[in-house]
């Protein structure tokens, strides 16, 4: 008699979409492709906030994808830790803006995984996806609007987490870390929510 076969990983699949998705920054950044009209020569410095935008943006666009459970949304944050390492190493940044970027984008990842949780629940996962994306886009166009103008108060990170991910120096490590944190801890709550509701329908 033939065992069962085992149920197919969602593991490997939303890994494969996010390494290469990765790398392009990383090459762009050793390839000192010019990004904007004011670019440095020494391109690849950008290697680390590069590496950070992508980061974000496109794990709030494949949200649905990517998160599919626990285990793939920490395979996610431990498979982003070499890729920031690289490219720390490309922007010779300090082994602090290195923990910085880890431990933002760590709180970030895990507040879309426990967020993708509830909206699936609630069967809001497009609604999700729209919004935590134009969140951190709105970020992007503040930084490219500050860096042609030569006007750094235009990108104040607010509570915008890719900007506070950005931001180095932060000018508080905790209220750098607010808007990540706060995302997290509204979607466990709501996690917990809207899981008690199931249990009493």
């Amino acid at each position: 008699m033939k065992s069962p076969r085992a149920p197919h990983s969602p593991l490997f699949p939303p890994l494969f979409c996010w390494l290469p998705l990765q790398l392009l920054p990383l090459i762009f950044a050793a390839a000192r492709v010019k990004l904007w009209a004011h670019f440095p020569a020494t391109g690849e410095s950008f290697a680390l906030s590069e590496l950070l935008v992508v980061q974000f943006i496109a794990s709030s666009l494949l949200l649905p994808f990517l998160f599919q459970s626990r285990q793939t949304t920490i395979a996610l944050i431990l498979s982003s830790i070499p890729m920031i390492l690289l490219a720390a190493f490309l922007a010779s940044a300090t082994a602090s803006q290195c923990a910085l970027a880890i431990l933002h984008l760590t709180l970030w990842l895990a507040a879309l995984g426990v967020w993708r949780k509830v909206a699936n629940q609630l069967n809001l996962e497009l609604p999700a996806v729209a919004l935590l994306t134009t969140l951190n886009l709105s970020g992007i166009v503040l930084t490219y609007f500050a860096a042609e103008s030569g006007n750094p108060h235009i990108s104040s990170p607010f509570l915008i987490p890719l900007l506070c991910a950005l931001q180095t120096p932060p000018t508080s490590l905790h209220l750098s870390l607010l808007p990540s944190l706060t995302i997290l801890t509204t979607g466990l709550l709501a996690l917990r929510v809207t899981l008690s509701t199931s249990l009493i329908h």
